[in-house]
């Protein structure tokens, strides 16, 4: 069977074709390739195909899911997809906390960038200091100190984690 240029979307119609066993894997190459085209109802179609099929999604598939919406700028689906993903039992990983509290101090939302800071710590996530420092300068210029200042031990106290988060000098 020839399939001419093999373009991602004859490679998964060649597969169901030749009874090839679709599985997570795949399901997550599928859900990027929509993504990158932007194809956001045909990824929401297969993302629930997926669930129709049993196959459960990871967090990467979920942090798929995640990305496009926040590419596209649209905070409330973005959490909506991150909630569905905790209410899920799916752990975010280091690419979920990392893109959701860069977008949430875009948006200013820098009480829920403290609670995905926080969770991530809880989790034993290692986020980067410059994303947490990120949040900890913005929520002390809101001055909310004892946020901060609560980030900084929480970070500190976390023996894996070499925090060299600190309070920014105010003026």
């Amino acid at each position: 069977m020839k399939v001419k240029g093999f373009p991602k979307q004859k490679i998964w119609v060649l597969m169901k074709k030749m009874n090839v066993v679709t599985d997570l894997g795949s399901y997550n190459v599928r859900l990027r390739g929509l993504v990158a085209n932007n194809k956001v109802n045909e990824a929401i179609e297969l993302f629930e195909e997926m669930g129709k099929k049993y196959i459960i999604p990871n967090a990467l598939c979920y942090d798929v899911m995640i990305k496009m919406y926040v590419d596209d700028r649209n905070w409330e689906e973005a959490k909506r997809w991150y909630d569905k993903m905790v209410e899920n039992g799916r752990y975010p990983d280091n690419a979920t906390f990392k893109m959701l509290i860069h977008f949430t101090c875009n948006k200013d939302d820098l009480d829920f960038a403290l609670e995905l800071c926080k969770k991530a710590i809880d989790s034993k996530v290692t986020v980067h200091d410059a994303t947490m420092q990120r949040v900890v300068n913005g929520l002390a210029e809101q001055s909310k100190l004892e946020e901060a200042k609560e980030l900084v031990q929480s970070a500190k106290s976390y023996k894996r984690y070499r925090s060299k988060l600190s309070l920014p000098s105010l003026q």
